[in-house]
């Protein structure tokens, strides 16, 4: 079986970034209600709604503020994957995941050892991306994040 492309990883590279700053701003919502009751003149409101708002903001910040354990999960999979099938232009596995990121050794990280049946390119991943894959056991190498 071969890899998975290189363009396929790319999208999925940038949903999950877009999921992660999505997450990321759930708590900011949140936080503009407790700001909106605060701002009233009424203090009856106030004083009958600030208390559950707080506690909703302050849920959905320590919900929000780690990733989900299972898209950690699903990005030790997608590595796993590359790094039983992905092989480098002469057939050689990739032992690392920075490698395989760096084949064409555009990034500064890796050597120029190619990808087989796929493109002749170094590619970047984003922030969110390379921390859910620390969180998931393979940490990517500053060269190749965006």
């Amino acid at each position: 079986m071969p890899a998975i492309k290189v363009a396929t990883f790319e999208d999925i590279v940038n949903f999950y970034g877009q999921a992660q700053q999505q997450i990321a701003g759930v708590a900011s919502y949140y936080w503009s209600v407790v700001t909106e009751i605060v701002d009233l003149t009424d203090v009856d409101v106030e004083l009958e709604c600030l208390s559950p708002v707080y506690s909703a903001y302050l849920a959905s910040n320590t919900i929000f503020t780690a990733p989900p354990q299972a898209a950690v999960q699903a990005v030790k999979a997608l590595t796993d994957h590359i790094l039983n099938h992905a092989r480098t232009s002469s057939g050689t596995r990739f032992s690392d995941i920075n490698d395989w990121l760096d084949a064409h050794g555009d990034n500064g990280v890796g050597v120029n050892v190619g990808r087989q049946n796929d493109t002749g390119v170094s590619i970047h991943v984003n922030s969110e991306y390379a921390t859910l894959s620390g969180l998931a056991g393979y940490s990517i190498e500053d060269g190749n994040i965006q």
